[in-house]
């Protein structure tokens, strides 16, 4: 980083006010430029975007893993349910028509897609 323009201005009770960029007097008075400031005011403007556009990637990703964790849950669910009517199959002693075609039905009405179940944006 560039050093900073400065200039000092000799002690108020000096008759003869005169400046300078060393610092030769006791009690100067010491001046930035105003270049200087435009400049950290810039670089700090362009921090602060950095910053806000970080902050609303961050809130996209966690809206996003919401998302995914909600269709993780109900895919999660729906194997679950599968697997509850498969165990039902194996473990029933007789199977009537009447309870094949409701267990069918059942079976069916799970491997249905889910409503919204597109992808991710």
């Amino acid at each position: 980083m560039s050093e900073h323009s400065v200039i000092y201005l000799s002690p108020s009770d000096d008759p003869e006010r005169e400046w300078c960029q060393d610092d030769v007097w006791e009690n100067s008075v010491r001046y930035n430029l105003g270049t200087d400031f435009d400049r950290v005011t810039a670089e700090r403007d362009a921090a602060l975007a950095s910053i806000e556009s970080a902050d609303a990637s961050a809130q996209t990703l966690h809206e996003v893993i919401a998302r995914l964790q909600q269709r993780l849950t109900a895919a999660d669910e729906r194997a679950d349910f599968l697997e509850g009517l498969l165990w039902e199959y194996v473990d029933r002693d007789e199977v009537t028509n009447e309870w094949a075609r409701d267990w069918l039905s059942a079976v069916t009405a799970a491997l249905k897609p889910a409503e919204g179940g597109g992808d991710v944006d």
